[in-house]
């Protein structure tokens, strides 16, 4: 073969694994990455009744949140809509009233069945020690 061909041969072999590598990558991360709906996107996008998991996020309503033995019911908002959310299991220990949560599950009959609650923290944490000693300066 000439090097014309040659060189032409290696470049398209090149760009062919490349593009399939660059596949594979993103079919493996397409699994990992947790996006979240709103709950005016998620109602708007007709995910209503369609028992597909997926994920949402809101803040919890205040003096919402209602515990019945093992089941946990509270509202979240998006400051455009609220959404009743039905958990059963262990709250995580950063869940509270006002706070930014992220749940999995699905939406039926107009209520969210939550399959795994994720609650959002400040993105500024401070060790309690510095805290404290922050606090001291500023008095």
């Amino acid at each position: 073969m000439k090097q014309k061909y040659k060189r032409l041969l290696f470049t398209i072999t090149s760009f062919t694994t490349f593009g399939i590598v660059i596949l594979v990558i993103l079919a493996q991360l397409k699994g990992n990455i947790s996006f979240f709906y709103t709950i005016d996107e998620a109602l708007s996008q007709k995910m209503i009744n369609n028992k597909n998991n997926f994920r949402i996020g809101g803040l919890v309503v205040k003096g919402s949140v209602k515990k019945n033995n093992d089941t946990i019911t509270f509202n979240i908002t998006d400051s455009k809509r609220e959404l009743t959310v039905i958990y059963q299991g262990i709250l995580p220990p950063l869940f509270l009233e006002g706070s930014g949560i992220v749940a999995k599950g699905y939406i039926n009959n107009g209520i969210f069945i939550a399959q795994e609650i994720l609650a959002k923290h400040d993105e500024n944490y401070m060790p309690k020690k510095y805290k404290l000693s922050t606090n001291n300066k500023k008095s």
